[in-house]
């Protein structure tokens, strides 16, 4: 027998079919830990979440826009604001179910805060939230906030958009218009990044970019690239640029990032195949959160979350009851990272000192990529498992008393055995080693190994090896 350490994996990427490995980090990421670590690639338990606030209404959170120290939260077809302590007040209804963008400006006098969706714009001013009946505002479709102006796109399919007042989100003049007509194609949303206008369809991009204010309009067209916004809803701005999900004439072209003027692609396969496969991609949604001095962008569909650490650049995915993470939008207000419930007018606190999703299990799972002795068979006499031990508490339900992990096993990455479970330490223990005995003969394709536990008992896995046996084929 030979004991050999097994590849937990980086990332998740499953393959394009079950023989080629079902490699998934859920719930859970790595972390590059150097030559200095016991491991180069540890991995940990994504954050917990526990309650905040209750908003008024119903309906799950659509966006959210934080001031120094207020929170301003669309969930369903309400408007509310949020302070540091959670308390919500109710600012006014939104009566549509699109899309919602929000941008605020510099105004001395105090941000205004301007909100569209579906044609829709609403300013709050003081918190008071007004809907804006400008005939010169034609059929806005997002806002964002830009040297001093509102930028509005439009539905319309002229590509038409438009920029408000200097400093005053509540007028837009009858000439401050212009036209993106690079590509036939209507306009879906537009992101600032720095003194740069994205303008984003659904097959093309153009890049507007600040001027010296000597001419009719405060941008200029620089560039146009024939690569679009696969749905308005993916394309998230962080850190002075734009992350997408992109498009092409052809369909749905991979998850990109605008270098420069250049949308690289920054998606894997597993990662590209879920996303085209979105029945209906005008529900997907993404956010950015900030943690641990590390950037995480957050991608939502049906049944699905995708998550990219910037640090790593590494995926990995999101699950809860749902099927996805329970999470749609996350804000910073103050010192706390808030996190907006997809389904719930609800907000949680979101920090890695919380070991549960607001009282539901957080359940981490780790499937490696095959072990295997092809062309030969592999005989595994036993399986062992370096865990990073998370709390015995001493009460509450069983398995916090006497915490277990479980471990299960596949041959051909779609059947799996029954689930093996061994303790992991009660209160007061360190049992960081973990073994299962005795596991069987696998054919050429040779074993996956799924491990599994929530995050309050396993905060992360340091490694695995088996003892095996090569066997002739």
């Amino acid at each position: 027998m030979k004991l050999k350490p097994i590849d937990l994996g980086s990332q998740s990427n499953v393959g394009r079919y079950p023989h080629a490995g079902v490699a998934q980090l859920i719930n859970c990421h790595v972390e590059e830990a150097g030559k200095e670590g016991r491991v180069q690639w540890p991995i940990y338990a994504d954050s917990g979440r526990l309650h905040f606030s209750s908003l008024g209404g119903t309906g799950g959170v659509q966006r959210m826009l934080a001031t120094d120290d207020t929170l301003y939260v669309v969930a369903g077809r309400v408007m509310s604001k949020v302070d540091q302590s959670g308390v919500a007040t109710i600012l006014g209804g939104i009566p549509s179910d699109g899309l919602v963008t929000m941008a605020r400006n510099t105004r001395t006098a105090g941000p205004q805060i301007g909100i569209v969706r579906d044609g829709l714009y609403f300013v709050i001013d003081n918190n008071v939230m007004t809907q804006i009946n400008d005939p010169d505002l034609s059929s806005p479709n997002s806002i964002c906030f830009l040297g001093g102006y509102m930028m509005f796109t439009s539905s319309l399919p002229s590509g038409k958009f438009m920029w408000g007042n200097l400093d005053d989100a509540t007028a837009v003049d009858g000439l401050a218009f212009a036209y993106a007509r690079t590509n036939p194609d209507p306009l879906l949303i537009g992101k600032a990044r720095g003194r740069d206008l994205l303008l984003f369809g659904n097959r093309s991009i153009e890049v507007w970019y600040l001027n010296d204010g000597s001419g009719d309009a405060p941008v200029s067209f620089r560039s146009a690239m024939s690569v679009g916004a696969y749905c308005a809803g993916g394309v998230i701005d962080t850190l002075d640029t734009v992350f997408f999900l992109a498009a092409t004439a052809n369909g749905f072209a991979g998850v990109r990032v605008m270098n420069g003027d250049v949308p690289s692609e920054i998606g894997n396969p597993y990662v590209n195949r879920v996303m085209a496969a979105e029945a209906n991609p005008s529900t997907i949604t993404g956010t950015v959160r900030n943690e641990f001095g590390r950037t995480f962008l957050e991608w939502s569909g049906t049944n699905w979350t995708l998550i990219y650490d910037l640090k790593t650049q590494q995926w990995h995915d999101g699950s809860h009851a749902l099927g996805r993470s329970r999470v749609s939008q996350y804000a910073q207000l103050g010192s706390q990272l808030i996190a907006g419930d997809a389904t719930s007018p609800v907000l949680y606190t979101q920090s890695p000192t919380y070991y549960d999703d607001d009282g539901d299990p957080l359940i981490v799972t780790v499937r490696t990529p095959p072990v295997h002795a092809a062309p030969n068979r592999i005989e595994i006499n036993a399986v062992y498992l370096d865990v990073v031990p998370g709390v015995g508490a001493g009460q509450g339900n069983a398995q916090d008393i006497s915490p277990t992990v479980s471990m299960r096993y596949s041959i051909n990455g779609k059947e799996w055995s029954t689930e093996l479970r061994r303790s992991i330490g009660a209160q007061g223990q360190d049992i960081q080693r973990v073994v299962w005995t005795r596991i069987g003969t696998a054919p050429v394709n040779g074993f996956t190994f799924e491990f599994s536990a929530s995050a309050k008992v396993a905060r992360g896995l340091m490694g695995a090896a088996v003892e095996y046996t090569v066997l002739p084929p």
